[in-house]
């Protein structure tokens, strides 16, 4: 507060170990007058979901109600220097399986409500290991083929408002579907989270998402319009 009284443009970011979006998190914002706080749930219910071991439709409740507050000032993030890194939470990974994981973790970061942040090397797929290894040297290289560029149209549709406005989470046979609403129309993503192929039928367009994937696009009067290669 007093910081801001010499400059409004100021920005405060506070780390409350286990603060969210709740109620809690809203009064923490309020307490310590600061702009930003992680939301330290999110990895946990993301890792739960993509792992199978949480219920779909746990997940899409605790989407629908994060977003009643996260928009107020909470920073999502999928690793630090505190926790072992998200992909350790898979096991028996093969390569591609780990690219397409790091894509699904990064589009629900960005498509979520929220501040992305994102730890060093995750734009070049940086191995966030266990204990100390999630502190390694950072890697210069692409640890996985196409992510930096990934990152960039993420980071480009962020900063246009495209991964903004009104959200909502549902379910559409047996997989995710976030829904976003904006000065640009309908935004939508697809998160195949399943280990079969899903079909999806959508203004008059079939959609076949493969295991471990996902189609981001923008809806139009002719049909859909890809925000992200498909």
């Amino acid at each position: 507060a007093e910081l801001k009284k010499i400059n409004q443009d100021i920005i405060s970011i506070g780390e409350y170990w286990g603060s969210s979006p709740d109620s809690e998190g809203i009064l923490l914002l309020s307490e310590y007058k600061t702009d930003f706080l992680f939301d330290f749930n999110f990895r946990d219910y993301l890792s739960g979901f993509l792992r199978g071991v949480m219920r779909l439709e746990v997940f899409v409740s605790y989407l629908n109600k994060r977003y009643e507050n996260a928009e107020k000032g909470f920073i999502v993030f999928l690793n630090n220097h505190d926790f072992d890194g998200l992909i350790t939470h898979f096991d028996n990974l093969n390569e591609e399986d780990i690219g397409k994981l790091y894509r699904l973790m990064g589009l629900m970061q960005f498509i979520c409500v929220g501040v992305p942040i994102i730890y060093y090397g995750e734009e070049n797929g940086l191995m966030v290991g266990k204990g100390i290894e999630n502190r390694r040297d950072m890697q210069y290289t692409e640890q996985i083929k196409g992510i930096r560029s990934f990152y960039k149209s993420l980071i480009y549709l962020k900063r246009k408002g495209f991964l903004s406005g009104n959200f909502k989470a549902f379910i559409e046979n047996e997989i995710l579907v976030i829904k976003l609403n904006n000065r640009y129309g309908e935004i939508v993503a697809i998160i195949n989270h399943t280990n079969s192929p899903k079909e999806i039928h959508l203004n008059n367009v079939i959609l076949k998402i493969e295991p471990l994937e996902f189609v981001l696009f923008k809806k139009t009067d002719s049909g859909i319009e890809y925000l992200i290669p498909h």
